[in-house]
């Protein structure tokens, strides 16, 4: 009898172990190997959903001189051609705004030369550079760009584009860290802005889409490196908000924080996540970096499309296992070196696509509620939701952090079907309306679902904002979708 029991404990263990590593395993072997390229004489963006036809795409020279050169010729051509220009980062934005229809495809990738202020603190870079770049860069000389996004293979221009914004408690936006632009505008060629200088082409750049100019080089404010330590706390989600403001708006030593969501339909946005990083120490023990990729990590993450049981598994190893990996102490540069690879989609049918709603903190939890009405689909498939605290946006012209806000990322996967595509658009148009209703706004690098009453309701001073475009580009040359289909459409 005992022996009986032992053997059947013993099978329901060795179930439970090798379960989840069959799990994965499946996963793996479902990858596709081939991934998607654009025919010639085409050109997408990293949701495969916009693939568009272009006149040739033009790669700036690396010197800025034999650049502005270029950029000569090709408005003097554009003109006479009557071609628009689109200008293209690392094409993380999902919804055309790096593109137009037979449109000229300009690439900046080559202008990403580096130079430290090490007196002031600032760092001038090319806008063709990645966050990647800055970061190694910064390293050597023990300093740290102060804001990016979560992922450090964007780049720099693309950031300013969107005027990204990161997990840095208080920081705001990356606008908020530039002291001055170089940008190249086809009415009047190069020009300095700042602050002080330009203002008005400074605020329209920095969040403008490649609408307005475009950007050469970027003066950054930089920080210092510090050692991190990484610990995790787990609470009910309605208890996010008061936990955040009791326990990380007035820590000075909070140095990186963002949240979770548990995304399982077995408990749908009930629990949450806030995965904290404290300065341990000021001088860095470590100075070396050295990326790997993360296999591992990316199969669990890829486990959770369309699975219970893989969310499930997710969210546990984040939990448990987490703060078991990260007990050791890591500079701020090692934490913000996270590439976009680590949740890579390796299946053709499908794509990834990106939400962002910045929601004021009274209205959070009022938030949450309803997306847990929006949310649940039987076609499009939530893989995740992060929470990042985003301070006040105090320069650009079509701002979308109005106050202090918390915005959250959600990470669907979608199939390429119209059916999930017809899904896809209803949901975005009531996130928005859930959104609007509780005073927050949408962001607008990723897909054109928003109508053109949602657009102009969230951003009502994008008309004067684009009224503005003919002092900068007059005959309308700089182009892509997002201006085409809220502005040149009506």
């Amino acid at each position: 009898m005992r022996r009986n029991i032992l053997i059947s404990v013993l099978i329901i263990v060795s179930i439970w172990v090798l379960y989840p590593i069959v799990h994965l395993i499946k996963v793996k072997w479902s990858e596709d190997l081939i991934e998607y390229v654009a025919p010639p004489g085409y050109v997408n963006d990293v949701s495969e959903l916009n693939e568009t036809k272009i006149q040739y795409k033009l790669i700036l020279k690396s010197e800025l001189i034999a650049a502005i050169s270029q950029l000569d010729s090709l408005m003097i051509h554009a003109k006479n051609n009557n071609h628009s220009i689109s200008i293209v980062g690392k094409k993380h934005s999902m919804g055309g705004q790096t593109m137009f229809q037979n449109g000229v495809y300009l690439s900046l990738e080559n202008i990403n030369h580096l130079e430290l202020d090490h007196d002031k603190d600032i760092l001038t870079i090319g806008s063709g550079s990645t966050w990647i770049d800055a970061i190694y860069y910064l390293n050597q000389y023990k300093k740290s760009v102060h804001v990016m996004q979560s992922f450090s293979d964007f780049s720099i221009g693309g950031s300013i584009s969107v005027n990204a914004h990161g997990w840095h408690p208080g920081a705001g936006p990356v606008g908020n860290t530039i002291v001055e632009l170089l940008v190249y505008t086809p009415n009047q060629g190069i020009m300095k802005c700042s602050p002080n200088m330009n203002e008005e082409l400074f605020s329209l750049v920095i969040g403008g889409y490649g609408l307005f100019g475009i950007i050469l080089e970027a003066k950054i404010k930089v920080i210092d490196n510090v050692d991190l330590k990484y610990s995790l706390h787990i609470m009910n989600a309605e208890k996010y908000i008061d936990y955040y403001r009791k326990n990380i708006s007035e820590n000075t030593k909070v140095n990186l924080v963002y949240g979770r969501l548990n995304v399982s339909p077995d408990d749908f946005l009930n629990e949450a996540t806030l995965n904290v990083y404290e300065v341990a120490s000021l001088d860095p023990i470590k100075s070396n970096l050295k990326y790997k990729p993360n296999e591992f990590k990316r199969t669990v993450f890829r486990s959770s499309v369309r699975s219970t049981y893989g969310k499930n598994l997710r969210w546990f190893l984040e939990k448990n296992v987490n703060p078991i990996l990260n007990k050791d102490l890591n500079t701020r540069n090692a934490v913000l070196d996270d590439r976009s690879d680590l949740i890579k989609n390796k299946h053709q049918e499908s794509v990834d696509i990106l939400h962002e709603y910045f929601i004021p903190d009274i209205n959070v939890n009022s938030f949450i509620e309803g997306l847990k009405k929006i949310l649940p689909d039987d076609t499009v498939d939530l893989l995740n939701i992060t929470i990042r605290e985003v301070a006040l946006d105090r320069v650009s012209k079509m701002p979308y952090a109005r106050e202090n806000v918390f915005g959250f990322v959600m990470l669907f996967n979608q199939k390429k079907t119209k059916k999930e595509e017809e899904s896809m658009v209803r949901i975005t148009q009531e996130l928005i309306d859930l959104t609007h209703k509780l005073n927050g706004v949408y962001y607008l690098p990723y897909r054109l679902h928003a109508t053109i009453e949602q657009f102009h309701q969230q951003y009502p001073m994008a008309t004067k904002a684009f009224e503005l475009k003919t002092k900068y580009d007059s005959r309308g040359i700089l182009n892509n979708n997002l201006f085409d289909k809220y502005y040149l459409a009506n």
